[in-house]
């Protein structure tokens, strides 16, 4: 795993260096944002499945190390690139980063969550990314509370059925 984790570092690296590069057409943000968007993709969405259609469970384990990088860099980084007011600690502190830290933690000494939580957890999954989805590209008060409702009633209806 460890070396999966360096490799995964090299290649964002790389990634950052070739838009480094070869972006320079635009000035501001507008750079910023294609770096940005050439730097970090949404490696979780198909990676994850891919990794276990090829490899079965241990290509999930791969492919989330892969995505773990990637969200170090994104939320480190990324916001860096994108916010100009300079390096400020606490905005590196976010919720991304601290589930990303604690989920390696988890691994690393291979602490287990209850049935119950690790099963809610998992049932929340499809939700969370739903809500994402709809937060980010339609941002209205009607999907956001569409979508809080799913979040909580969700997960209760798959540990009441489990």
């Amino acid at each position: 795993m460890g070396l999966l984790f360096v490799l995964a570092v090299i290649s964002y690296l790389i990634s950052i260096m070739i838009g480094h590069f070869l972006l320079h057409e635009r000035e501001g943000y507008d750079l910023s944002i294609e770096k940005f968007a050439v730097t970090y993709d949404n490696c979780g969405f198909i990676g994850v499945p891919l990794g276990y259609a090829l490899f079965g469970n241990i290509g999930v384990i791969y492919a989330t190390v892969f995505v773990a990088v990637s969200h170090i860099f994104c939320w480190t980084r990324g916001i860096m690139l994108l916010d100009k007011g300079g390096f400020q600690l606490k905005k590196l502190i976010n919720p991304c980063l601290i589930a990303v830290i604690a989920g390696m933690v988890f691994f690393i000494f291979q602490i287990r969550l209850s049935e119950s939580i690790d099963f809610a957890m998992g049932a929340m999954t499809i939700t969370m990314a739903i809500m994402y989805e709809r937060d980010d590209h339609y941002a209205t008060e009607l999907f956001t509370v569409t979508t809080l409702l799913s979040i909580l009633t969700m997960p209760l209806c798959m540990l009441i059925a489990g």
